[in-house]
């Protein structure tokens, strides 16, 4: 009787070889744990590991684990980090390895060991450190760290792309923008750099022939666009505003084009057309205070206007198509209005809500057809509103989530104007 092959049992798949690659590295790493391992070992041990369905405390042996600064071991674990029997080590490691950048080996080693005393594993029997070995610890590990950035994140924007994926922008007050996989926590290229002095607004940007930009506003007064793909910027900076830019969306157009819609510190809003790189129209005028927040709001007849907050505490809604202002300013907020989120409804007649925070600590939903308030605010915010976003359910309802200086982000149901959880 045959005995039929399946890849573990064969010696010459892929995976076998992989496999038979990281315990011969293993082999040769070295014995004292102070000293570095071989180039090759340090670059492709967890490489040859992923491919041979190696990756685990065996394999990836815990002396060996500090010498690893490229996220490997995140990136090959993903997330959400879920420890096994098999990978309580890496699991422990992967939680803390966002925090340390370029810190020495046995700096690392000995956070790995702190990571590995809150988890209530035993501490290793050898030590980078040997002078200093943590045996108890009463704080956790927090398991939903995404990334971490040296300089604090401004803004944030989803990056869907051609090829299915989904990823991250950020940008920073080092005037960076930079690229995440929300799926293994691990940045992808280069920082993409230009701008002179912070970032404070970061849009995804649909273009005709499939590809998504990035359009990016800050500190300096310019916009500029990116392509992921390539980590390159794309033309010329879009000058016009006198001051730094705050906010940045995408607006679709009934004819298929997607504009670009920014706010300045100059009280303008202003439109561009990203394939030439060239404002159109005059700037929108009429906020009396910078314009910190910008959104795209879809209207049940076709048309997309765009919503703009201020420093003044009002809303004002634009037709992009003929650069006026729709209806009076939607007044209610006492103090500057920092967040602006279109917000699709589930009703009958197609309604698209707009959701405003504010310094006031409050935020307000409006019904842009007719200019008025809906309900009385959404109060629970214990210092201003600086976030709004849109979040869709699977069971078919549109939340809204909102971020505040109290450091608290919160989910209501705009349907009943309550705070959820």
């Amino acid at each position: 009787m045959t005995t039929p092959h399946t890849p573990d049992s064969d010696p010459d798949t892929p995976q076998a070889i992989h496999r038979r690659i990281t315990e011969n590295l293993n082999a040769l790493l070295p014995t004292d744990p102070t000293h570095p391992p071989h180039p090759y070992i340090r670059h492709h041990l967890m490489d040859h590991a992923v491919q041979g369905h190696a990756v685990d405390d065996h394999h990836i042996p815990a002396d060996f684990i500090p010498w690893d600064q490229h996220h490997h071991i995140r990136n090959a674990l993903g997330l959400p980090i879920t420890p096994t029997p098999t990978t309580a080590t890496l699991a422990a490691w992967a939680h803390v390895e966002p925090y340390l950048n370029d810190t020495s080996p046995a700096t690392r080693a000995l956070s790995l060991d702190f990571a590995r005393t809150i988890t209530n594993q035993p501490p290793q029997h050898r030590s980078h450190s040997p002078g200093l070995r943590p045996t108890w610890a009463h704080w956790t590990t927090t398991p939903n760290i995404l990334a971490h950035n040296e300089k604090p994140i401004t803004t944030l924007t989803r990056l869907p792309l051609p090829d299915g994926r989904t990823l991250l922008a950020t940008g920073s007050i080092d005037g960076r923008v930079r690229l995440w996989d929300p799926a293994t926590g691990t940045q992808v290229g280069n920082p993409l750099t230009g701008h002179d002095g912070w970032v404070w607004a970061v849009a995804a940007v649909p273009m005709p022939d499939g590809r998504t930009l990035i359009a990016t506003g800050g500190d300096d007064g310019r916009v500029r666009l990116w392509d992921p793909a390539t980590g390159t910027q794309v033309g010329n900076p879009l000058t016009g505003h006198r001051g730094g830019v705050w906010a940045v969306a995408a607006v679709p157009m009934p004819d298929g084009r997607t504009l670009i819609a920014t706010g300045g510190d100059d009280a303008t809003v202003r439109l561009w057309n990203p394939a030439t790189g060239t404002q159109i129209g005059n700037p929108l005028t009429g906020h009396d205070g910078g314009v910190r927040a910008v959104a795209a709001v879809p209207m049940p007849d076709g048309r997309t206007l765009i919503a703009t907050g201020s420093d003044d505490g009002r809303v004002r809604l634009w037709d992009p198509a003929t650069g006026t202002q729709v209806g009076n300013p939607l007044t209610g907020h006492r103090g500057g209005v920092r967040a602006v989120a279109a917000v699709a409804v589930p009703m009958p007649d197609g309604r698209t809500l707009i959701a405003t925070g504010s310094i006031d600590g409050r935020v307000r939903l409006w019904n842009p057809a007719t200019g008025t308030q809906i309900g009385n605010p959404l109060t629970g915010h214990r210092g201003g509103v600086v976030a709004a976003v849109a979040v869709p359910t699977p069971d078919g309802r549109t939340l809204i989530a909102t971020g505040g200086i109290d450091r608290t982000v919160r989910l209501w149901d705009p349907a009943t104007g309550t705070q959820i959880g």
